[in-house]
C-alpha cells in the first residue's frame, strides 16, 4: 500500500495471534520493514488510534499502550507540538 500500517493484530488468517516478537519477525520475515519489540505480548487489548489527513492523532481504544506515549513519541519523530 506505499504506507505504514498499524494492525490491532499478528497473525496469519485463522491462526493464533503471534505474541514472541522473535516468532513475529521469523513469520513475516520480508513482509515487514520494522517492528517495534517490547516484549511477549499478554494479551492485553491493543490501543488503536486514528491518524487524521491534517496529521492529527484520535484515540479510538485504550489498550496497554497509553494514548499520551503514543502522542509523545509522534510528536518527537513528526516536529509536531501537542
Amino acid at each position: 500500500v506505499n504506507s505504514p500500517l498499524c494492525l490491532t493484530s499478528a497473525n496469519i488468517s485463522n491462526e493464533p495471534n503471534v505474541v514472541d516478537p522473535v516468532e513475529l519477525i521469523d513469520l513475516f520475515d520480508g513482509y515487514i520493514d520494522c517492528a517495534f519489540l517490547d516484549g511477549k505480548c499478554k494479551n492485553s487489548e491493543s490501543t488503536i488510534i486514528e491518524i487524521k489527513e491534517n496529521g492529527d492523532l484520535v484515540l479510538l481504544r485504550e489498550g496497554k499502550v497509553k494514548f499520551e506515549n503514543i502522542l509523545k513519541e509522534y510528536n518527537n519523530v513528526w516536529g509536531r507540538k501537542s
